[in-house]
């Protein structure tokens, strides 16, 4: 079944977490790694919460699928907007999102499987492709290219099977993600070759 969504304040109920070990594999936070919960403000950082959560799953040999990195509820205001509500100039808004990341992937460097990086990013509404949310609104539509990162022993050879199907990758993105030619019929890594792909590194 799917990893059971954990909080913080479960682990003090030992006879759940005696179930959760006899019955689960892996272990997602449901809140604690959310932007909300971990930043109030640039280089304010509470990271106790997910840390107990994380680091039980880490002592139990259970692997850990953090959740997430970008949504559009529960943002913290810094991150995409000015004081009043207004969008951040799209340099800022980025140079923003960027130091969340670091600062998050380097605490938990070694300790997560695999994040989710961004979530819910598809619109519902009919005729909208993209969410309309406070990351798209100060940096663009382009926003969900800078948060895809694929990490590989041999990241050379990827690139170049990416630049043969005139797929634009790099720090930057120079097109976003929808826009590729990989979402356009090609199931550009599954025909990425072995080479490229063998040893992959969560």
């Amino acid at each position: 079944g799917p990893p059971p969504r954990a909080h913080g304040e479960d682990l003090d109920q030992p006879e759940l977490m005696k179930l959760v070990l006899e019955q689960f594999s892996c272990v997602t936070p449901e809140y604690d790694l959310m932007p909300h919960r971990i930043t109030s403000r640039r280089d304010v950082f509470h990271f106790d919460a997910a840390d107990r959560v994380v680091n039980f799953a880490v002592r139990h040999q259970r692997p850990v699928f953090g959740h997430m990195l970008v949504w559009n509820y529960r943002t913290p205001q810094w991150l995409f907007q000015k004081p009043d509500g207004e969008p951040l100039p799209r340099k800022q808004a980025l140079a923003n999102l960027r130091h969340y990341i670091e600062t998050v992937m380097r605490h938990f460097r070694g300790r997560l499987t695999a994040w989710n990086v961004v979530n819910e990013a598809i619109s519902e509404a009919e005729g909208e492709y993209l969410r309309d949310t406070p990351a798209l609104r100060a940096i663009g539509e382009d926003y969900v290219a800078h948060l895809y990162v694929i990490r590989l022993k041999n990241p050379e050879a990827f690139r170049e099977h990416l630049r043969s199907r005139h797929v634009a990758t790099d720090v930057h993105y120079p097109i976003a993600d929808h826009r590729q030619p990989a979402h356009h019929g090609m199931d550009t890594l599954a025909e990425a070759p072995q080479s490229a792909l063998s040893g992959v590194a969560p």
